[in-house]
């Protein structure tokens, strides 16, 4: 099955797209998710929250790549390597808002921008040295991401290869028997002829 039959080329392109948007709107979550109330960020010991933003994360991706109808067998890696994607454009984006927003870093030159980024991916790294929360999240992320997509890609395949079979079974007389030519009319079935009567008369003609 060549990726342009299996419309691969189609489901990496729209996986893009989805996982660009849900890093920008998971990355605003991660932001403004210090002003919910103390009992709602720490629920379940702060782990509800990031866990269930890391399962949104990757069902929009998969869903982005259900859009695609695509067969390929290759597209749930792709899924999950955009939910990877989406969910580390999303703590870097975060981090840089605080630090621009928050700490009030000035970003009035194309040096601190690059310095802010930088600072930003800075800290993203160190998190994840010290803590196995975002680890967490990523395996979440990329877990349903995968799964779901895939689960979607059989569930296709298996449709098309019960449409094949179908049509394969279809044998050479029934196509045949269907068959027209171009400008052929159609012709009404000739009526039967009634079978003999074997006790009348022969018929001899008027004398």
């Amino acid at each position: 099955m060549s990726h342009k039959g299996s419309g691969l080329l189609r489901g990496l392109i729209i996986g893009l797209i989805a996982a660009l948007l849900t890093a920008a709107a998971y990355g605003t979550w991660l932001f403004y998710r210090v002003q919910l109330p103390y009992d709602v960020r720490w629920l379940g010991g702060g782990d509800v929250l990031p866990a269930a933003g890391a399962f949104v994360v990757g069902l929009v991706t998969a869903l982005a790549h259900w859009v695609a109808r695509a067969r390929s067998l290759l597209l749930p890696f792709s899924a999950a390597l955009y939910a990877l994607l989406a969910m580390a454009l999303s703590f870097i984006g975060g981090q840089t808002a605080y630090i621009i927003i928050t700490v009030g870093f000035p970003v009035d030159t194309s040096e601190r921008i690059l310095r802010v980024l930088a600072d930003a991916a800075l800290g993203v790294t160190t998190s994840f040295r010290v803590s196995p929360d975002h680890w967490r999240d990523l395996s979440i992320a990329a877990g349903t991401a995968l799964l779901l997509t895939l689960l979607r890609v059989l569930r296709l395949r298996r449709r098309a290869r019960l449409a094949q079979a179908a049509a394969e079974e279809e044998t050479p007389a029934d196509r045949e028997a269907d068959y027209r030519a171009p400008f052929e009319p159609l012709q009404a079935a000739k009526p039967a002829a009634a079978p003999p009567n074997l006790f009348s008369p022969p018929d001899r003609g008027e004398a």
